[in-house]
């Protein structure tokens, strides 16, 4: 596999990655309230913050 293709893939899988994170955001909006901290999404997805910041700059960003 080529370099670009590499970097095309990796950039497919980090955009699949930040659209599970939004959605499961969304899903723990819709059942916790708005207000949900970074703990709490940790908690409750098993995403880590580290894992958070990896794909957004900030967690406002997710």
């Amino acid at each position: 596999m080529g370099e670009q293709s590499k970097r095309s893939t990796q950039r497919s899988t980090n955009a699949e990655r930040r659209q599970r994170m939004i959605d499961a955001l969304r899903e723990l909006a819709e059942r916790l309230g708005p207000e949900i901290s970074m703990r709490q999404f940790a908690r409750e997805t098993g995403i880590s913050d580290t894992n958070v910041y990896l794909l957004f700059e900030n967690w406002g960003d997710l």
